[in-house]
Protein backbone atom coordinates (compact mmCIF):
# COMPACT_ATOMS: atom_id res chain seq x y z
CA UNK A 1 0.00 0.00 0.00
CA UNK A 2 1.64 3.48 -0.93
CA UNK A 3 1.41 6.09 2.01
CA UNK A 4 1.62 9.87 1.39
CA UNK A 5 5.84 10.27 2.02
CA UNK A 6 6.49 6.68 -0.14
CA UNK A 7 4.59 8.55 -2.83
CA UNK A 8 6.50 12.23 -2.34
CA UNK A 9 10.06 10.27 -2.33
CA UNK A 10 9.26 8.82 -5.62
CA UNK A 11 8.40 12.57 -6.65
CA UNK A 12 11.70 13.61 -5.32
CA UNK A 13 13.49 10.55 -7.45
CA UNK A 14 11.83 11.65 -10.69
CA UNK A 15 12.99 15.25 -9.82
CA UNK A 16 16.33 14.82 -9.51
CA UNK A 17 16.38 12.94 -12.73
CA UNK A 18 16.90 16.49 -14.34
CA UNK A 19 19.82 17.57 -12.47
CA UNK A 20 22.21 19.89 -14.29
CA UNK A 21 18.88 20.48 -16.92
CA UNK A 22 16.85 22.80 -15.12
CA UNK A 23 19.32 25.71 -15.09
CA UNK A 24 18.03 28.71 -12.59
CA UNK A 25 14.34 26.93 -12.77
CA UNK A 26 13.53 24.40 -9.73
CA UNK A 27 13.55 20.34 -9.96
CA UNK A 28 10.51 19.21 -9.16
CA UNK A 29 8.72 15.74 -9.89
CA UNK A 30 5.07 14.68 -9.85
CA UNK A 31 2.42 11.79 -9.46
CA UNK A 32 -0.78 11.39 -10.15
CA UNK A 33 -1.81 8.73 -8.36
CA UNK A 34 -6.02 7.22 -8.00
CA UNK A 35 -6.44 4.33 -5.66
CA UNK A 36 -2.81 2.75 -5.22
CA UNK A 37 -1.81 2.75 -8.57
CA UNK A 38 0.17 5.94 -10.12
CA UNK A 39 -1.53 7.04 -13.60
CA UNK A 40 1.66 8.89 -14.36
CA UNK A 41 4.98 10.46 -13.63
CA UNK A 42 6.43 13.64 -14.41
CA UNK A 43 9.20 16.10 -14.04
CA UNK A 44 10.55 19.53 -15.29
CA UNK A 45 12.96 18.12 -17.65
CA UNK A 46 14.41 21.04 -18.67
CA UNK A 47 14.83 24.25 -18.59
CA UNK A 48 11.82 25.73 -20.38
CA UNK A 49 10.45 22.74 -20.57
CA UNK A 50 7.10 21.48 -19.42
CA UNK A 51 6.40 21.77 -15.37
CA UNK A 52 5.94 18.81 -13.97
CA UNK A 53 2.39 18.83 -12.93
CA UNK A 54 1.87 19.45 -17.30
CA UNK A 55 4.38 16.25 -17.93
CA UNK A 56 2.23 13.81 -15.73
CA UNK A 57 -0.67 15.49 -17.14
CA UNK A 58 0.01 15.28 -20.50
CA UNK A 59 1.11 11.21 -19.79
CA UNK A 60 -2.61 10.33 -18.88
CA UNK A 61 -3.88 7.46 -21.29
CA UNK A 62 -7.02 8.81 -23.09
CA UNK A 63 -8.94 5.91 -21.81
CA UNK A 64 -8.39 6.77 -17.99
CA UNK A 65 -8.40 10.23 -17.89
CA UNK A 66 -11.90 9.87 -16.25
CA UNK A 67 -10.16 8.88 -13.23
CA UNK A 68 -8.76 11.86 -12.59
CA UNK A 69 -11.21 13.20 -10.49
CA UNK A 70 -10.91 10.63 -7.66
CA UNK A 71 -7.25 11.17 -8.07
CA UNK A 72 -4.61 12.34 -6.04
CA UNK A 73 -1.92 14.60 -7.80
CA UNK A 74 1.50 14.51 -5.68
CA UNK A 75 3.95 17.32 -6.40
CA UNK A 76 7.38 18.04 -4.42
CA UNK A 77 6.81 22.00 -5.25
CA UNK A 78 3.91 24.22 -4.78
CA UNK A 79 2.16 24.52 -8.93
CA UNK A 80 2.75 27.99 -10.09
CA UNK A 81 0.09 30.31 -10.81
CA UNK A 82 1.40 32.84 -13.12
CA UNK A 83 1.87 32.90 -16.62
CA UNK A 84 6.21 32.67 -17.30
CA UNK A 85 8.20 30.08 -19.88
CA UNK A 86 4.79 28.17 -19.78
CA UNK A 87 1.19 28.36 -18.69
CA UNK A 88 0.20 28.14 -15.03
CA UNK A 89 0.19 24.77 -13.59
CA UNK A 90 -2.42 25.62 -11.13
CA UNK A 91 -5.06 26.63 -14.19
CA UNK A 92 -3.73 22.75 -15.89
CA UNK A 93 -4.65 21.23 -12.51
CA UNK A 94 -7.99 22.94 -12.28
CA UNK A 95 -9.27 22.27 -15.56
CA UNK A 96 -7.64 18.43 -15.49
CA UNK A 97 -10.45 17.86 -12.92
CA UNK A 98 -8.42 16.46 -9.88
CA UNK A 99 -10.02 17.27 -6.56
CA UNK A 100 -7.31 16.78 -4.12
CA UNK A 101 -3.19 17.60 -4.07
CA UNK A 102 -0.37 17.18 -2.12
CA UNK A 103 2.69 19.41 -2.01
CA UNK A 104 5.88 19.17 -0.59
CA UNK A 105 6.95 22.46 0.00
CA UNK A 106 5.72 25.99 -1.02
CA UNK A 107 7.35 28.15 -3.59
CA UNK A 108 9.87 30.88 -2.34
CA UNK A 109 9.36 32.76 -5.78
CA UNK A 110 6.75 36.21 -4.91
CA UNK A 111 5.13 35.24 -8.47
CA UNK A 112 4.15 32.28 -6.76
CA UNK A 113 4.52 31.92 -2.97
CA UNK A 114 1.35 30.19 -1.44
CA UNK A 115 -0.48 32.01 -4.51
CA UNK A 116 -1.06 28.39 -6.12
CA UNK A 117 -2.26 26.81 -3.37
CA UNK A 118 -4.77 29.66 -2.71
CA UNK A 119 -5.92 29.02 -6.26
CA UNK A 120 -6.58 25.08 -6.18
CA UNK A 121 -8.30 25.84 -2.41
CA UNK A 122 -10.58 28.67 -4.00
CA UNK A 123 -10.88 26.27 -6.83
CA UNK A 124 -12.44 23.27 -4.30
CA UNK A 125 -9.67 21.40 -4.50
CA UNK A 126 -8.10 19.79 -1.17
CA UNK A 127 -4.77 20.94 -0.75
CA UNK A 128 -2.09 19.16 1.74
CA UNK A 129 1.48 21.18 2.63
CA UNK A 130 4.72 19.95 3.58
CA UNK A 131 5.16 16.17 3.20
CA UNK A 132 8.74 15.31 2.49
CA UNK A 133 9.14 18.66 3.22
CA UNK A 134 12.98 18.91 3.86
CA UNK A 135 13.84 16.93 1.31
CA UNK A 136 11.95 18.90 -1.32
CA UNK A 137 13.32 22.09 -0.13
CA UNK A 138 16.96 20.67 -0.51
CA UNK A 139 15.69 20.00 -4.48
CA UNK A 140 15.42 23.75 -4.74
CA UNK A 141 18.14 24.84 -2.89
CA UNK A 142 19.65 26.48 -6.38
CA UNK A 143 16.21 27.71 -7.02
CA UNK A 144 16.17 29.80 -3.91
CA UNK A 145 19.57 31.41 -4.35
CA UNK A 146 18.92 32.65 -8.14
CA UNK A 147 15.50 33.88 -6.49
CA UNK A 148 16.99 35.55 -3.46
CA UNK A 149 20.15 36.54 -3.77
CA UNK A 150 20.35 37.04 -7.78
CA UNK A 151 23.66 34.87 -8.43
CA UNK A 152 24.24 31.32 -9.22
CA UNK A 153 24.39 28.14 -6.27
CA UNK A 154 28.51 27.68 -5.96
CA UNK A 155 29.75 24.12 -4.87
CA UNK A 156 33.52 24.01 -4.25
CA UNK A 157 35.84 21.24 -4.44
CA UNK A 158 39.22 20.59 -4.14
CA UNK A 159 41.68 17.47 -2.80
CA UNK A 160 43.90 17.53 0.14
CA UNK A 161 46.67 15.73 1.26
CA UNK A 162 46.67 14.23 5.01
CA UNK A 163 48.85 17.15 6.15
CA UNK A 164 46.41 19.77 4.67
CA UNK A 165 48.18 20.68 1.56
CA UNK A 166 46.63 21.04 -2.25
CA UNK A 167 49.66 20.48 -4.16
CA UNK A 168 53.04 22.30 -4.09
CA UNK A 169 54.02 25.60 -6.38
CA UNK A 170 55.27 25.42 -9.32
CA UNK A 171 54.71 21.18 -9.60
CA UNK A 172 51.74 19.40 -10.62
CA UNK A 173 50.90 17.20 -7.94
CA UNK A 174 47.83 14.51 -8.37
CA UNK A 175 46.57 13.30 -5.06
CA UNK A 176 42.51 11.79 -5.85
CA UNK A 177 42.45 8.30 -7.41
CA UNK A 178 40.84 7.34 -10.43
CA UNK A 179 37.46 6.71 -9.18
CA UNK A 180 37.44 10.16 -7.65
CA UNK A 181 38.08 11.63 -11.17
CA UNK A 182 35.67 10.05 -12.35
CA UNK A 183 33.26 10.89 -9.48
CA UNK A 184 34.63 14.85 -10.18
CA UNK A 185 33.31 14.21 -13.85
CA UNK A 186 30.00 13.31 -12.65
CA UNK A 187 29.75 16.39 -10.22
CA UNK A 188 30.89 18.73 -13.40
CA UNK A 189 28.22 17.09 -15.59
CA UNK A 190 25.36 18.24 -12.38
CA UNK A 191 26.81 22.13 -12.74
CA UNK A 192 26.15 24.67 -15.41
CA UNK A 193 29.06 26.12 -14.65
CA UNK A 194 32.71 24.99 -13.93
CA UNK A 195 34.78 27.99 -12.91
CA UNK A 196 38.87 28.29 -12.61
CA UNK A 197 41.77 31.29 -12.48
CA UNK A 198 43.80 32.10 -15.30
CA UNK A 199 46.94 30.43 -13.61
CA UNK A 200 45.32 27.36 -13.30
CA UNK A 201 44.64 27.19 -16.79
CA UNK A 202 48.45 28.50 -17.52
CA UNK A 203 50.23 25.90 -15.54
CA UNK A 204 47.75 22.87 -15.80
CA UNK A 205 46.43 23.29 -19.33
CA UNK A 206 42.94 21.67 -17.94
CA UNK A 207 40.08 20.42 -20.61
CA UNK A 208 37.58 21.07 -17.67
CA UNK A 209 35.59 18.90 -19.70
CA UNK A 210 33.63 15.88 -18.62
CA UNK A 211 35.39 13.14 -20.76
CA UNK A 212 35.40 10.42 -17.90
CA UNK A 213 31.74 10.76 -17.55
CA UNK A 214 28.75 9.97 -19.39
CA UNK A 215 26.89 13.33 -19.63
CA UNK A 216 27.38 17.62 -20.84
CA UNK A 217 29.79 19.52 -20.06
CA UNK A 218 29.68 22.59 -18.55
CA UNK A 219 29.79 26.16 -19.72
CA UNK A 220 33.88 27.10 -18.50
CA UNK A 221 34.40 30.36 -16.69
CA UNK A 222 37.58 31.83 -16.57
CA UNK A 223 38.64 34.32 -13.94
CA UNK A 224 41.52 36.40 -15.44
CA UNK A 225 43.38 39.09 -14.28
CA UNK A 226 46.36 39.11 -16.50
CA UNK A 227 47.31 40.86 -19.41
CA UNK A 228 45.33 38.79 -21.43
CA UNK A 229 45.35 34.50 -21.55
CA UNK A 230 46.11 32.90 -24.57
CA UNK A 231 42.76 30.85 -25.88
CA UNK A 232 45.36 28.11 -27.58
CA UNK A 233 45.07 26.27 -24.13
CA UNK A 234 42.92 22.98 -24.30
CA UNK A 235 39.81 24.86 -22.16
CA UNK A 236 39.18 27.04 -25.63
CA UNK A 237 39.64 24.37 -28.26
CA UNK A 238 36.90 21.60 -26.93
CA UNK A 239 33.82 22.38 -28.07
CA UNK A 240 32.00 23.66 -24.91
CA UNK A 241 31.47 27.11 -24.41
CA UNK A 242 33.65 29.63 -22.30
CA UNK A 243 33.23 32.49 -20.46
CA UNK A 244 35.96 34.72 -19.53
CA UNK A 245 35.93 37.16 -16.76
CA UNK A 246 38.57 39.79 -17.22
CA UNK A 247 40.14 43.13 -16.70
CA UNK A 248 41.50 43.24 -20.11
CA UNK A 249 38.38 42.47 -22.39
CA UNK A 250 39.86 44.26 -25.52
CA UNK A 251 42.08 41.10 -25.13
CA UNK A 252 39.45 38.78 -26.77
CA UNK A 253 37.18 38.66 -29.70
CA UNK A 254 34.07 37.22 -28.55
CA UNK A 255 32.25 34.35 -30.83
CA UNK A 256 29.67 31.42 -30.43
CA UNK A 257 32.23 29.29 -28.44
CA UNK A 258 33.68 32.53 -26.33
CA UNK A 259 32.36 35.08 -24.69
CA UNK A 260 33.76 38.03 -22.82
CA UNK A 261 32.50 39.56 -19.17
CA UNK A 262 34.44 42.56 -18.60
CA UNK A 263 35.36 43.76 -15.32
CA UNK A 264 37.23 46.57 -13.92
CA UNK A 265 39.27 45.20 -11.50
CA UNK A 266 40.39 41.44 -10.63
CA UNK A 267 37.63 39.14 -10.71
CA UNK A 268 37.88 37.92 -7.40
CA UNK A 269 37.09 41.52 -6.16
CA UNK A 270 33.61 42.75 -6.22
CA UNK A 271 32.19 38.91 -7.18
CA UNK A 272 29.01 39.37 -7.03
CA UNK A 273 28.45 41.96 -9.69
CA UNK A 274 29.49 39.22 -12.15
CA UNK A 275 27.95 36.30 -10.80
CA UNK A 276 24.72 38.23 -11.33
CA UNK A 277 25.46 38.76 -14.77
CA UNK A 278 25.73 34.46 -14.89
CA UNK A 279 23.13 34.26 -13.54
CA UNK A 280 21.25 36.50 -16.23
CA UNK A 281 22.90 34.12 -18.27
CA UNK A 282 20.66 31.23 -16.62
CA UNK A 283 23.84 29.60 -15.21
CA UNK A 284 22.03 28.49 -12.23
CA UNK A 285 25.19 26.23 -10.50
CA UNK A 286 28.75 26.43 -11.09
CA UNK A 287 31.19 24.43 -9.51
CA UNK A 288 34.59 25.93 -8.32
CA UNK A 289 37.63 23.94 -9.10
CA UNK A 290 40.90 26.33 -8.87
CA UNK A 291 43.76 27.20 -6.72
CA UNK A 292 43.37 28.46 -3.11
CA UNK A 293 43.15 32.27 -3.74
CA UNK A 294 39.88 31.70 -5.83
CA UNK A 295 38.36 28.93 -3.44
CA UNK A 296 39.23 31.42 -0.58
CA UNK A 297 37.70 34.27 -2.07
CA UNK A 298 34.38 32.21 -2.29
CA UNK A 299 34.46 31.12 1.66
CA UNK A 300 35.63 34.77 2.48
CA UNK A 301 32.91 36.72 0.74
CA UNK A 302 30.74 33.89 2.39
CA UNK A 303 29.18 33.22 -1.42
CA UNK A 304 29.80 29.06 -1.39
CA UNK A 305 26.70 27.08 -0.54
CA UNK A 306 28.60 23.83 -0.59
CA UNK A 307 32.43 22.40 -0.50
CA UNK A 308 33.45 19.04 -1.39
CA UNK A 309 36.57 18.05 0.11
CA UNK A 310 38.39 15.28 -0.93
CA UNK A 311 40.41 13.44 1.45
CA UNK A 312 43.69 11.94 0.53
CA UNK A 313 45.95 9.09 2.01
CA UNK A 314 49.24 11.13 0.62
CA UNK A 315 51.22 13.54 2.62
CA UNK A 316 53.31 16.28 1.07
CA UNK A 317 54.74 17.95 3.96
CA UNK A 318 55.03 21.27 2.44
CA UNK A 319 52.99 23.58 -0.55
CA UNK A 320 49.75 25.23 -1.05
CA UNK A 321 47.64 24.76 2.02
CA UNK A 322 44.27 23.86 1.62
CA UNK A 323 41.52 26.83 2.50
CA UNK A 324 39.43 26.76 6.00
CA UNK A 325 36.10 26.98 5.78
CA UNK A 326 33.94 29.37 7.82
CA UNK A 327 30.09 28.46 8.63
CA UNK A 328 30.61 24.84 7.42
CA UNK A 329 28.43 21.94 8.64
CA UNK A 330 29.06 18.81 7.66
CA UNK A 331 26.69 17.14 5.54
CA UNK A 332 28.02 13.99 4.45
CA UNK A 333 31.06 11.49 4.83
CA UNK A 334 31.51 8.90 1.72
CA UNK A 335 34.41 6.69 0.71
CA UNK A 336 36.18 5.68 -2.79
CA UNK A 337 38.71 3.20 -1.88
CA UNK A 338 41.61 5.01 0.02
CA UNK A 339 39.58 8.74 -0.71
CA UNK A 340 37.29 10.35 1.82
CA UNK A 341 34.84 12.27 0.49
CA UNK A 342 33.58 15.13 2.94
CA UNK A 343 30.11 17.48 1.63
CA UNK A 344 30.02 20.53 3.77
CA UNK A 345 26.89 23.06 3.86
CA UNK A 346 27.45 26.65 4.47
CA UNK A 347 24.87 27.56 7.46
CA UNK A 348 24.66 31.18 6.78
CA UNK A 349 23.82 30.33 2.96
CA UNK A 350 20.37 28.04 3.61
Amino acid sequence: MLDNNSVMSRCISLAERATGYTKTNPRVGCIILWENTILSEGWHQYFGGMHAEVHALSLIPTEKEHLLPQSTLYVTLEPCNHFGKTPPCSHAIVQSGIKKVIVGCEDPNPLVSGQGIQYLRNAGIEVMIGIEKSACEELIRPYVMSMKKNRPYIILKWAQSTDGFMGKENESVWLSNPWSKRQVHKIRSQVDGILVGAVTIEFDNPELNTRFNIGRSPVKIVLDSTKGISTEHAVFKSGEKTIIVSTHSENFISSDQLEIISVPESPVNNMTTWLEELKNRNIGTILVEDATKVLKSFIDEELCNETVVIHCPKTLENGIKAPELKHAKLNLISNLEEDTWHYFLNVNSL
